[in-house]
């Protein structure tokens, strides 16, 4: 038959973190949004017989389930219908073997001294396995998350900070491709404290689900953040003089935390 060419679909392409893939052409209609277009694309690849593609299709649609199914009744159904065909139940249990232990309830969390055993034996299961270690001066990191972040006092972006002056610590971070389930975490200059204003306002943006405050940092966190960038913003006080450092703004995916991002080690000084 004739060859399909499939250059402009691939245009639309995007790639998560996770090893997904959906279909992206920018309508705020829910009928020819994202999500009806990578459908259409799954029938697509599936009719080409281009496996890799309609698995990582299914892996993003999977994953896109909520407590609400997919959104609405229409879509229940046209991704139920798309998951039989390909021969994949959304809805079986799933049984993973960690050191021979067989797992069955999930999310599932564990601590090891060494590299773990694991073995998907039923269902389908995404395995992320990280490192936490102490780094005094960690490299940057952007692969999906470039961080930046910049101090304000009123309109002005300021190096120097003064005393008893309140600022805006804005943090903006540009991702790669929307992650769900993220955590940011800010820290704030040694000499500073939060202003009145950062009390009062417990959530910057509609991005944000909560923030958690801590003495040198500050929690927020996110249930979706979309590709490209996004700004979040921090009532800060400069209280004391001197130089003083100011630790990496971290993100990560909270289900998935090999998936993160941090900018650098900075300095500030504070002036009388």
């Amino acid at each position: 038959g004739k060859q399909v060419e499939t250059e402009r679909l691939d245009s639309m392409m995007v790639k998560t973190p996770k090893g997904g893939m959906y279909f992206s052409k920018g309508s705020k209609y829910w009928y020819y949004d994202r999500f009806m277009n990578t459908l259409i694309a799954w029938d697509i690849y599936h009719a080409l017989g281009d496996k890799e593609k309609t698995q990582a299709i299914a892996d993003w649609i999977l994953l896109e389930r909520d407590f609400n199914g997919w959104g609405n009744t229409i879509r229940d159904a046209q991704v139920i219908t798309r998951l039989y065909r390909e021969g994949i139940n959304a809805d079986q249990n799933t049984v993973v073997s960690v050191n021979g232990k067989e797992i069955n309830a999930f999310p599932f969390e564990a601590e090891f001294d060494e590299v773990p055993s694991v073995r998907v034996i039923k269902g389908k299961a995404y395995v992320d396995l990280s490192e936490s270690r102490y780094n005094s001066n960690p490299p940057i990191f952007k692969d999906v998350f470039d961080i930046s972040s910049r101090m304000f006092q009123g309109e002005k972006e300021v190096n120097e900070l003064e005393r008893a002056k309140s600022l805006t610590l804005e943090v903006e971070i540009n991702a790669t491709s929307e992650v769900n389930y993220v955590m940011l975490e800010i820290p704030i200059p040694s000499g500073c404290g939060y202003s009145e204003k950062e009390w009062k306002n417990k959530r910057d943006n509609y991005l944000e689900s909560k923030r958690s405050h801590r003495k040198d940092k500050v929690f927020i966190y996110c249930e979706k953040l979309p590709k490209g960038k996004s700004v979040f913003k921090v009532g800060i006080e400069a209280r004391h003089a001197g130089k003083f450092t100011l630790n990496p703004v971290k993100v990560e995916d909270m289900y998935a935390p090999s998936i993160n991002g941090n900018n650098k080690v900075e300095k500030v000084q504070i002036k009388d």
